[in-house]
């Protein structure tokens, strides 16, 4: 009988880490996404490894492995998957006490 689970090991070059993680781990929970059974782990900071690694349902790893994969080409060749939106609100009021 096969086993169900896996453990995969992906190279990832360190500098991409934060980009595949994203702002308090939104984009790692979102490569995880209804996967229950998967997890991703990255490094911390300090520690200098260019690995990512990624354990749980055989299918939901690879499929995450995949997409992590594809992130890094597309960060490598300057598509713009690494781009992070940031919104703000002004009040009018703060506005219209300028002019």
């Amino acid at each position: 009988m096969q086993s169900k689970q896996a453990y995969e090991v992906v190279r990832i070059s360190k500098q991409y880490h934060p980009f595949i993680s994203g702002p308090g781990g939104e984009t790692a929970r979102r490569l995880v996404g209804e996967r229950d059974n998967v997890r991703i782990n990255i490094p911390p900071l300090s520690v200098l490894k260019d690995e990512i690694s990624v354990a749980g349902e055989k299918e939901g790893v690879l499929a995450v492995i995949q997409e992590i994969s594809k992130m890094q080409k597309d960060m490598v060749s300057g598509k713009d998957a690494c781009r992070h939106e940031i919104s703000f609100s002004v009040m009018i009021q703060t506005i219209l006490s300028f002019f």
